[in-house]
């Protein structure tokens, strides 16, 4: 027993020893061996628990980097924003009164919020966050602008405030101010020479951040954990199209055996036809394809490529593994390929999927809500919308057998309805067939229904009654020809 001890100790240190030879000699490899793109993702890549201001803007210089560089980092991102906010995210008022959602509709138009809402999606998932910032008005009974802050811009001057946020001494949460430096823009393409301060009130911005806990105040990059991953896989396959390059750059070899094989190709590609202007020597001309060439002393040989792509392919699949592990998406949805996958296995691969989306929905539904909050609330400030509304109560009068309404004044409602489009339409019919069950059971309105499908209930209405009036006026054509052929008759 003693001795397997001892043995087995000895098998430990070798290979400790093994590990220690092996990681000294990628430490001292050559520049040209070492990763060229590690500059441009190892703030992705750290794994750090809390970043650094320094940090955090190196981090967001190389995700924006990687996003724009990269096709896989890119279709990451494009794929949240699509799944998470498709088309268009519905926004509907709650409140009764019709002025709210109008005044609402006006801020979405002004501000193209359908364009701003996959923005919002985007900037905070590459970046880790966004801020959105809201502007007076110029005009008399206008609405609010909203445009973003870069998040490189906000930082504190003075060194006060950490990450250039303010909050309350006795709880992070609560954000006082935020402090900007920025480059005024002057015109013209040009920027001052000389760094501009602000302190923006709190009620300006709005902050939605992802992948920290509440206490953080800034977010981190969806790409932090995977950028490593992404890049090698980009640099797996340049170096396998570099082998390629190497391997068929020469697929013809000749082997002299013996004789003078130059002395008997000459003129063999002599084009007679081609003589220089002065007599000299004629021009040369490729052979046709299918030629054949007969010379004493050289053997021809065409080499197979042996490229061996069948024993590396598992190897980049593995890369794309890790990064698909890293996003919560099905493989297909990263890679584009779903020639692997059978009808059952992407059933089952698009759930975490499918939950992920349904997180990134509720993350985002509550920015969205909040914008909507602070719209309404500026709206009934400045005297555009009334500061009290009425809300309809239906009840049923058993006495009477039927449903009674009546209505009471309330404040207006600041809350809204955020209707995302399906995620994955498996069975149109059977999810309409759904939706009509909940309409007849008063689970849901005819919006919301419309809102499910895909479609803007707003326009729908206002369309079927262009329809409907479009077919009564041929109605009314179609009777008084008729009328007037049977006066004829």
């Amino acid at each position: 027993m003693f001795e397997n001890y001892r043995l087995r100790r000895q098998q430990i240190l070798f290979e400790i020893s093994q590990y220690r030879k092996a990681r000294n000699i990628l430490e001292s490899l050559p520049e040209f061996a070492k990763d060229e793109d590690e500059n441009e993702w190892n703030a992705l890549g750290t794994g750090k628990a809390v970043y650094s201001e320094a940090d955090i803007e190196t981090m967001q210089q190389q995700a924006t980097s990687l996003y724009y560089k990269n096709p896989i980092a890119s279709g990451i991102i494009e794929t949240i924003v699509n799944f998470t906010v498709g088309k268009d995210a519905k926004i509907i008022a709650l409140d009764e009164d019709p002025k709210v959602q109008a005044y609402w509709e006006k801020f979405y138009r002004v501000n193209k919020f359908d364009m701003k809402s996959k923005e919002i999606v985007r900037r905070s998932t590459r970046d880790g966050e966004c801020f959105i910032r809201f502007f007076e008005p110029k005009e008399e009974g206008g609405v609010q602008k909203i445009r973003f802050v870069e998040p490189s811009e906000i930082k504190d001057w003075s060194g006060t405030y950490s990450y250039g946020i303010e909050t309350d001494p006795d709880d992070v949460e609560k954000i006082k101010n935020y402090h900007r430096v920025f480059k005024k823009n002057i015109g013209k393409g040009d920027y001052s020479t000389t760094q501009e301060k602000e302190i923006i009130p709190t009620d300006e911005i709005i902050h939605p951040k992802i992948r920290v806990d509440s206490n953080v105040k800034r977010g981190v990059s969806f790409f932090v954990g995977i950028a490593g991953y992404i890049t090698k896989y980009k640099g797996w396959l340049d170096d396998r199209i570099v082998l390629n390059k190497i391997r068929t750059m020469f697929n013809l070899i000749g082997k002299a055996t013996g004789g003078a094989p130059l002395s008997d190709l000459e003129g063999k590609f002599s084009d007679v036809t081609g003589k220089t202007a002065t007599g000299g020597t004629p021009k040369k001309q490729m052979a046709k394809t299918g030629s054949i060439l007969l010379t004493r002393g050289v053997e021809w040989d065409f080499k197979a490529l042996k490229i061996n792509a069948a024993d590396t392919k598992d190897d980049g699949r593995a890369i794309l593994l890790m990064i698909v592990a890293g996003t919560n998406l099905a493989e297909y949805m990263v890679t584009g390929d779903a020639s692997n996958a059978n009808y059952a296995s992407t059933m089952v691969s698009e759930s975490p999927a499918v939950k992920a989306f349904e997180a990134w929905q509720d993350t985002f539904e509550k920015v969205f809500k909040e914008i909507y909050r602070k719209v309404i609330n500026y709206g009934i400030d400045e005297g555009d919308l009334p500061e009290k509304s009425k809300k309809t109560i239906t009840t049923f009068d058993k006495e009477k057998g039927e449903e009674v309404s009546k209505t009471e004044p309330i404040d207006t409602n600041r809350d809204c309805q955020v209707d995302f489009p399906i995620l994955i339409h498996r069975d149109l019919k059977d999810e309409v067939e759904a939706l009509q069950i909940a309409r007849m059971n008063k689970w849901i309105s005819d919006r919301t229904a419309t809102g499910k499908l895909g479609y803007d209930y707003k326009e729908e209405q206002e369309q079927l009654e262009k329809e409907e009036a479009l077919a009564n006026k041929n109605t009314e054509k179609e009777k008084a020809a008729e009328k007037i052929n049977a006066e004829e008759e």
